[in-house]
């Protein structure tokens, strides 16, 4: 499974993912607290990978910017994989 990112500010941060929890889940509270002005209470990793909680404030956050992990990331290298070969 690919990492959601979320990314605030000048930071980056790995949404975690729980049976409670899921990344749409976080994506809407964020969204309700920037909409609201409200805080929001986020389970997170950090660059090194330490869980963290992020505390959003939705007044005062200006982007959000949610990463679904999605096709290949610039420093990655991807190609059509080829068909496989018959051996004679």
């Amino acid at each position: 499974m690919a990492k959601k990112l979320l990314h605030v500010g000048h930071f980056t941060y790995t949404i975690v993912e729980t049976e409670d929890t899921d990344a749409q889940a976080v994506a809407e509270s964020v969204q309700a607290a920037m909409d609201e002005g409200d805080v929001c209470e986020i389970a997170v990793l950090d660059e090194n990978d330490r869980q963290l909680t992020l505390y959003l404030n939705g007044r005062t956050v200006d982007v959000v910017v949610f990463d679904h992990g999605l096709g290949p990331r610039p420093t990655e290298i991807s190609r059509p994989q080829e068909p496989p070969r018959d051996n004679p």
